[in-house]
This record gives structure tokens, sequence and C-alpha cells, in this order.
């Protein structure tokens, strides 16, 4: 996933370089919940596309699984359309505001919208690899 024209977060990448890259795209460290051996760790917001956003990476066996990306601002619309633009995807009915879930060869991702409070993020998780 292309966060920056320096950052992209990619499948089964080392915890490590998730982490020294999150820092350089954001100017600080990653929250995470262990500092030896994190199984998930959280950004500061960075700038993304038109606005801003935040992401939670998740971690197996110290390699990235899943990530989670989280626009920040914006109307639910511009979210959607945001993430949709971000995987290459156009918005097939953009005033459904319905979820949408699509199969890779990489995994499965998910645009995940709550119509209760508004929000939309974005999902990517990989498929593990034995």
């Amino acid at each position: 996933m292309k966060l920056s024209d320096t950052v992209s977060l990619r499948a089964g990448m080392a915890r490590k370089r998730v982490l020294d890259s999150m820092e350089t795209l954001t100017g600080k460290p990653m929250e995470t919940d262990d500092p030896l051996h994190a199984t998930m760790a959280s950004s500061a917001a960075f700038p993304f596309m038109d606005g801003q956003a935040a992401c939670v990476c998740h971690f197996s066996r110290g390699r990235l699984r899943t990530v989670e990306l989280f626009p920040c601002g914006g109307t639910a619309e511009t979210q959607r359309r945001q993430l949709l633009e971000c995987i290459g995807r156009q918005d097939a009915d953009a005033t459904d505001g319905q979820s949408v879930r699509l199969r890779y060869g990489f995994g499965t991702v998910w645009i995940i919208a709550d119509p209760r409070v508004g929000d939309v993020s974005l999902r990517v998780t990989y498929t593990a690899k034995e």
C-alpha cells in the first residue's frame, strides 16, 4: 500500500522496517502494544491524498499482516472516494455508502463504512504464507 512518494507498506514487511518507515512519514514513532515484540502499532496522522490519515499495523511473527487506514476529516463520501482511489478503484455507487470487499492474490481489501457515525476505513489483510 503506497502511503506517500517514499513510503509503502507491503505484505510480510519486517516490523522494524514498518516502524522506521512510518516514523519517516509522520516524524513521530509509532505507538506499540509492546516495545520489544509489538503485535500492533498505531501511527500519528500523516498527509494522505487531499487531507490526512492515520494507520494501525498488525504483525504476526514480526511481519506485517494487516494495515488499517483511517482518513481524518471530511465527509464519509469523501473518505470512501479517497480510499477507493488509493486502491485504484472507481466508486460504482458513491451514494450507497456500503462497505466494499475485494479479494486479490495477496489478500483481502475492505473499505469499511459505518453509517451510524459516518466513518470509513480501509483494511488490508495479507494472506499468510507459512
